[in-house]
C-alpha cells in the first residue's frame, strides 16, 4: 500500500527512517510514555498509543509526507472533534509527519 502511494524506493527509505522518526517524536513529545503500537495502525502510518506526562491517553501518529499529515492536521483542526479525533496541542512536537491525537475509546461517541 505504501509502495503504491509513494514508490517502492521512497517507501523503503521512509520505513528505514521510521525508527529514528519515532524516537525523535517520542523524545520531542515532552513526557510521552509508550503503551503499545496500535495494530493494525493504518495503511500508511504508524500509530502508537501513548500517555502524556499528565496521564492523558493519546495516539501518536507518524505518517510519510505523501500521506499529507499537514493536511490531515488542518482538517482535524477544522472539524474540531465533530466526527473525528481532535489533534492535541503539542507545540514541542515538531517532527516531520508526527501528529499527537486524542485517543478514542468505545464509551465516547464522535
Amino acid at each position: 500500500a505504501l509502495g503504491e502511494m509513494y514508490g517502492d524506493a521512497a517507501a523503503a527509505d521512509w520505513l528505514d527512517a521510521l525508527p529514528a522518526l519515532t524516537e525523535q517524536a517520542l523524545t520531542a513529545g515532552d513526557g510521552l510514555t509508550v503503551e503499545r503500537v496500535a495494530a493494525p495502525g493504518g495503511r500508511s502510518s504508524l500509530v502508537i498509543l501513548v500517555r502524556r506526562a499528565d496521564g492523558t491517553p493519546a495516539a501518536l501518529k507518524i505518517a510519510p509526507p505523501v500521506a499529507g499529515p499537514e493536511l490531515e492536521r488542518a482538517a482535524l483542526e477544522h472539524w474540531n472533534g465533530w466526527g473525528a479525533v481532535r489533534p492535541l496541542d503539542a507545540p514541542e512536537l515538531d517532527v516531520s509527519g508526527a501528529l499527537l491525537l486524542e485517543r478514542l475509546h468505545h464509551e465516547v461517541s464522535l
